[in-house]
């Protein structure tokens, strides 16, 4: 199966799971983390088999996907947290961008690095908030 079917099967399989949650904000928020780290990793392997079109299919996929996490920042309500996010998913659509035209696999990892840290702060977040309904 070429990683273009697994890409698919992927984000059908995911589409499906969000079809079953109610519209949780965290877990909406989790999946599109999910989905662009992803990307970022299908990316990755099609990048390093000089697939270009795909490459550059999932590198776009990704760049959307962070800036729909961008979209749903609130940043009256986020104050200083929010606009940091703010700037790092810029900086992170920016170094995808430049990852896409020079074939760089390191910049593709640094974003990675960066939506997984973001996504462990997130994760923690939605295991915190859902205690606090359980008391």
């Amino acid at each position: 199966m070429s990683y273009n079917h697994q890409g698919i099967k992927a984000y059908q399989s995911i589409d499906k799971q969000s079809d079953k949650q109610e519209e949780d904000p965290y877990k909406v928020i989790a999946i599109l983390m999910k989905n662009a780290l992803e990307s970022i990793n299908i990316a990755k392997i099609t990048m390093a088999q000089k697939q270009i079109e795909e490459k550059g299919r999932f590198i776009s996929l990704a760049i959307t996907l962070i800036d729909g996490l961008k979209a749903s920042l609130d940043i009256d309500k986020g104050g200083e947290i929010a606009e940091n996010l703010n700037g790092l998913y810029d900086y992170m659509m920016a170094r995808l961008v430049e990852a896409n035209l020079k074939n760089d696999l390191d910049m593709l990892d640094e974003v990675s690095e960066l939506l997984t840290t973001v996504k462990e702060g997130w994760d923690g977040i939605e295991d915190f908030a859902n205690n606090q309904q359980e008391d």
